[in-house]
């Protein structure tokens, strides 16, 4: 019988704990914020904070990183300005195109705003329905 100790060395399973797993994480919110084609279950309002927390990290971690450091080569800053873009700005306007409702369309100026479907309406006065005193609580 196998006994699992304390010192052994952490797996892809374990949460955001390696590199991998967080370009795991970053990849698959990526898919599910691409490939989302309503708001309705959702809150905008939450959805938007989050997009903007993706981009103060972004800012952050530029500033804190390696981008600015002249100490670093230029690839290694070059590598720290694409990361951050993949892995929070790409994030940002994928919740960004959903929340606004943002698509793609075959004549300039190629992207359009469609108006939200009745779905996303009901979805948005329930969200608005309840005590403001506990949604800022949660």
């Amino acid at each position: 019988m196998c006994a699992i100790h304390n010192s052994s060395p952490p797996t892809l399973l374990t949460y955001d704990s390696s590199a991998a797993g967080g370009f795991i994480r970053t990849n698959l919110e990526i898919l599910y914020w691409y490939t989302r084609t309503n708001t309705v279950g959702i809150s905008t309002p939450g959805s938007a904070l989050i997009a903007v927390s993706y981009v103060i990290y972004f800012v952050s971690d530029l500033w804190g990183g390696n981008a600015f450091n002249s100490e670093q080569d230029a690839l290694a800053r070059v590598l720290a300005i694409l990361w951050g873009t993949y892995w929070s700005l790409l994030l940002a306007a994928m919740i960004l195109k959903t929340i606004l409702h943002i698509d793609r369309s075959n004549s300039f100026p190629f992207l359009r705003l469609s108006p939200a479907s009745h779905q996303e309406r009901a979805s948005s006065r329930v969200e608005s329905s309840g005590n403001p005193a506990l949604k800022v609580a949660v």
